[in-house]
């Protein structure tokens, strides 16, 4: 890609040229602002073009692997259906990084959402993991040694979805004497995508 600018004078025409380098790139998008309604998941992006070809001098396109989209363009809040969204991708290119082609910086994104399918675990009591136990005391639990947890999700994802695949916790910081209590079970880390 050039950039050309000419100069005349008694001498003729004199042209500069800059020479810049080209590079595709790949698009990441941050889809952390994406709140789904409730009983819904957020399921993916489609993203057309995926990558842009970029434009600038060596040093710059080195320090550039991908140009990512900050969440608050595809910021959504209790969806429930797909939604469109048409990014102008100008505005996220770094300092000194332009289009290598300028009409060529329009992406259409489509937001996937989908009713969320259910699936209960029973997850052993003794795997729960305990937080704050205040010294000098043991945990027992009661006869019942699993726990039933409900967790919404899309089916690809309910069909992986084990006991082995979560890590739950309870805190009993607050507990300070002996005795016999209903403790909530945090879930800690689970499948992405699982709601509980």
């Amino acid at each position: 890609k050039s950039l050309l600018s000419s100069n005349c004078d008694k001498n003729g025409v004199m042209v500069d040229v800059k020479l810049l380098k080209t590079k595709e790139v790949e698009l990441r998008f941050d889809t952390s602002q994406i709140e789904p309604a409730k009983g819904y998941v957020f399921k993916g992006l489609e993203i057309e073009p995926q990558k842009i070809t970029i434009a600038g001098t060596v040093d710059k396109l080195s320090a550039v692997s991908s140009i990512t989209v900050g969440g608050e363009a595809l910021k959504r809040s209790n969806i429930s259906s797909n939604d469109n969204e048409t990014i102008n991708i100008e505005e996220y290119l770094p300092e000194g990084i332009q289009l290598a082609d300028e009409d060529a910086g329009t992406v259409a994104v489509r937001i996937l959402i989908e009713e969320a399918g259910t699936k209960t675990i029973l997850l052993p009591v003794r795997s729960i993991k305990v937080n704050g136990t205040p010294e000098g005391f043991d945990v027992t639990y009661g006869p019942e040694q699993e726990v039933e947890l409900k967790f919404s999700a899309p089916t690809e994802i309910l069909e992986i979805l084990t006991s082995e695949k979560i890590i739950a916790m309870i805190d009993l910081t607050e507990f300070k004497e002996e005795g016999t209590y209903d403790v909530p079970v945090q879930i800690i880390d689970a499948p992405e995508q699982c709601e509980y």
